[in-house]
């Protein structure tokens, strides 16, 4: 709001004064961005669980995971507040190719997801991390984080660092290194 008097000498000795009251607006736009998934970077690749080297073992066994970065990231630059849903799928066994081109899988592995919101998603972004998301090598998703409708926009980061692997003593196991896909 702008508003001040002006006066204005138009004539020796004569003066008139105006009362100028105005108003003044800022205006900003935003177009539609895109819905991203990735690790905060540009790739997924501190996504990647590692449950280390271990010794074989008849014993049950749970291994957690090493990568003390481990994260999904959604960024919703939509602006659309329509939520959304991250979904995680095993596409198969862990599973290991020897020298000989035989395949061994670690029979009856299951994988947990522990997620936790990442301190640096956006203030008050309104999404939920879940925990004990476990993975079936079946490839059928299991949700990990979701937005619902009115929330979601902004960065959303799922620490899955606390994330671990059980393996049945039961399980035949041979040396090498086991991978999967999620």
């Amino acid at each position: 709001l702008f508003s001040g008097l002006l006066a204005t000498a138009l004539l020796p000795g004569l003066t008139v004064t105006a009362n100028a009251d105005s108003t003044s607006t800022g205006t900003i736009g935003f177009e539609a961005g895109s819905l991203i998934i990735d690790d905060g970077g540009t790739d997924l690749s501190t996504a990647n669980l590692d449950f280390g080297s271990n010794e074989i073992s008849n014993a049950d066994k749970t291994y957690s995971n090493t990568n003390t970065t481990a994260q999904a990231t959604v960024n919703d630059l939509r602006g659309s507040n329509a939520g959304w849903t991250l979904g995680v799928a095993q596409t198969g066994q862990f599973s290991y190719t020897d020298s000989n081109s035989k395949t061994h899988t670690l029979d009856n592995a299951t994988m947990t997801l522990n997620g936790t919101l990442g301190s640096d998603s956006t203030t008050g972004v309104g999404s939920t991390v879940k925990t004990g998301v476990t993975l079936t090598p079946d490839n059928q998703s299991a949700t990990l984080m979701y937005a619902t409708e009115g929330n979601g926009n902004g960065k959303s980061i799922a620490d899955i660092s606390g994330s671990t692997l059980a393996v049945p003593g039961a399980t035949v196991k041979v040396q090498g290194n086991y991978t999967t896909t999620l």
